[in-house]
């Protein structure tokens, strides 16, 4: 069977699939109780990757039994579930979304992302990635179920499919916004919400929202900003364009800043034909010692070059920033609408929640 013949048929049993999910009782799944407890805590729990990468290869399993859900690699004797993903489960999944009027962009290549460049799925490669990545155990369970029967697949499926909808019921989230706002309450809110959440993901979102505000809101220094995704493989934050020229390049992190970061960032200059880079971060990861002398130093060379670039504490650029573009009434409140955008369209369901609380409480 050719990929675009196995795409065709893929889609169409998602199609079938979706349309039994909506009219399914849940407790009637006809699954086994490890398998269908494994299907809501994947989709519940898991990483976005992991359940990309199960209704993908569930679905191609349910058009073709011949297939080996666990294998990921076509050199490995798989199929070419990447491409396969792209032209069945996403947009399947974005018409859902659109149906059920959430914004959601479902990661656009789930498989470049590093558990799922491995050869398979298996009990190794759980203990190698369930640390890291949550949903592995349960990705393996589901593969493992509908490889031994898979006369099971289209019922996984068919399960899967409901709990995403239920997921999408889930992230219909308002964002109590106040129609007045002061610098110093927005600057709390934020703080408090970059607090609460654990890795970088909230100060990404939180960083992407403020430059696309600030490049329209300052005098035109920048009328679009790119990001990317969480699993894009991209060396850099965001893009802040002038028409077709890359003025800024932005680089967030979430970690302790060294050297080899602020180089990392001035190649991606060179490369884009940037003048300026900005890489942020919060106070607790700014350099210290030799290493914060160590960069500065580089700085100065680079500067020399004609690469500007500032490693800033996000939450006092947040102080510096916010005052310049209160220039009315719906300035702040327009900035916090642009995070809230960003968040509905990429963000996680507790960074959203989160947030949401804490707009509720200003």
């Amino acid at each position: 069977m050719t990929t675009a013949t196995l795409a065709n048929q893929m889609r169409a049993q998602l199609g079938t699939a979706l349309l039994a999910a909506h009219a399914l009782d849940p407790s009637a799944n006809g699954l086994d109780a490890d398998v269908s407890q494994a299907c809501v805590d994947l989709v519940m729990n898991g990483k976005e990757t992991a359940r990309m990468v199960a209704l993908t290869n569930v679905a191609g399993i349910a058009v073709d039994p011949a297939i080996e859900p666990d294998i990921l690699q076509v050199q490995h004797g798989g199929v070419d579930f990447r491409s396969l993903y792209k032209r069945t489960t996403r947009p399947v999944l974005l018409d859902m979304a659109t149906a059920a009027e959430v914004k959601w962009s479902p990661s656009a290549d789930p498989y470049v992302s590093n558990p799922f460049r491995e050869e398979r799925v298996s009990d190794d490669w759980v203990l190698r990635r369930n640390n890291k990545l949550a949903g592995a155990h349960e990705l393996n369970v589901i593969l493992r179920a509908v490889k031994v029967d898979p006369g099971t697949a289209n019922a996984v499926l068919t399960w899967l499919l409901y709990q995403e909808l239920a997921r999408l019921q889930s992230q219909k989230i308002e964002y109590r916004i106040p129609p007045r706002l002061t610098v110093q309450a927005v600057s709390q809110v934020l703080t408090e919400w970059l607090d609460g959440g654990a890795g970088g993901k909230r100060l990404e979102t939180a960083s992407v929202a403020i430059l696309r505000h600030v490049g329209v809101k300052l005098g035109g220094i920048w009328d679009k900003v790119t990001s990317h995704h969480v699993n894009d493989p991209t060396p850099y934050d965001a893009l802040c364009m002038s028409g077709q020229h890359v003025h800024t390049i932005a680089e967030v992190k979430d970690q302790s800043v060294t050297k080899h970061f602020v180089e990392n960032l001035a190649d991606q200059m060179v490369e884009h034909g940037a003048q300026r880079g900005l890489l942020l971060t919060r106070n607790k990861w700014l350099p210290e010692g030799d290493e914060k002398k160590r960069i500065d130093e580089y700085l100065k060379e680079r500067n020399l070059l004609g690469l500007r670039i500032q490693v800033l504490d996000f939450d006092q650029a947040l102080v510096a920033w916010l005052p310049l573009i209160d220039a009315d009434d719906n300035a702040l409140p327009s900035f916090l609408r642009r995070l809230t955008n960003e968040l509905d369209k990429h963000g996680e369901l507790a960074d959203r929640t989160g947030l949401a609380a804490i707009l509720r409480d200003i």
